[in-house]
């Protein structure tokens, strides 16, 4: 889990890996917490590999 887009290319390099990227800003703490309740919420997002992208009002999977 990271708020550095660099850093999330990082499954591109790991074809097994999931990587969770927080899109939000400013990133204050308590939308940060929202937005990983909302992503425990979606089931099995986190089962594949690839890029999950966790915003202030949306939860999507990119699949490598």
């Amino acid at each position: 889990m990271t708020l550095d887009k660099d850093f999330a290319r990082l499954y591109l390099l790991e074809p097994e890996a999931t990587v969770v990227l927080i899109d939000i800003h400013p990133p204050f703490p308590d939308d940060i917490v929202s937005a990983f309740e909302r992503l425990l919420k979606v089931k099995d997002i986190l089962e594949s590999p690839g890029l999950v992208v966790v915003g202030k009002k949306m939860v999507r999977k990119i699949k490598v």
